[in-house]
């Protein structure tokens, strides 16, 4: 090997400088990966991690978080497209086991707890006198604060009854 200063000694070892570069730029690109991730919504709140899914008679509208955190506040929202007085929605035991209910708005005139689920019966005039601020369009809104107590996968249904449900999942980080 020739060296490039030959008055001077210096030991050097181009191959291994040369994988040293390698991995360095293996670092940064991971780096990078994880910096996007978390930007695009894969590691919390963001523009991935927002879900959107309807029933299947479009009765029932559920916006919740793809991607969360063990024991971080969220939100559970569920919009009601209904004439009724009273909307029934349910959510299966699988969903709601894996976290606490910290509150639900408006508070719900009836819960039945079923074999497969719970299933609320919310006054829908309270829900729009709740969502005031809202555009005139918008459909009434029940709300649920959750707080996972877990990680892991939960997988779960939600919807107007068992039979009209869609399923929706939610990745817990530790």
């Amino acid at each position: 090997m020739k060296k490039p200063y030959p008055g001077l000694q210096l030991n050097e070892d181009m191959p291994l400088q040369e994988r040293t570069w390698r991995l360095e730029r293996i670092g940064w690109t991971i780096t990078l990966l994880f910096v996007l991730a978390a930007l695009a919504g894969l590691l919390g709140p963001g523009p991935l991690s927002n879900a959107h899914a309807v029933t299947p008679d479009q009765s029932i509208e559920v916006q919740h978080l793809r991607f969360s955190r063990t024991l971080t506040p969220q939100s559970l929202r569920v919009r009601c497209r209904t004439n009724d007085a009273v909307a029934s929605i349910w959510i299966s035991n699988a969903l709601l086991e894996p976290f606490s209910v910290e509150g639900v708005s408006p508070e719900p005139v009836e819960t039945t707890i079923g074999e497969l689920g719970i299933t609320y019966k919310f006054n829908m005039s309270a829900a729009r006198i709740d969502k005031s601020r809202a555009a005139a369009d918008e459909t009434p809104a029940v709300e649920w604060q959750l707080r996972p107590n877990r990680c892991g996968l939960i997988k779960g249904r939600i919807g107007s009854s068992p039979e009209n449900a869609v399923a929706i999942w939610q990745l817990v980080y530790p």
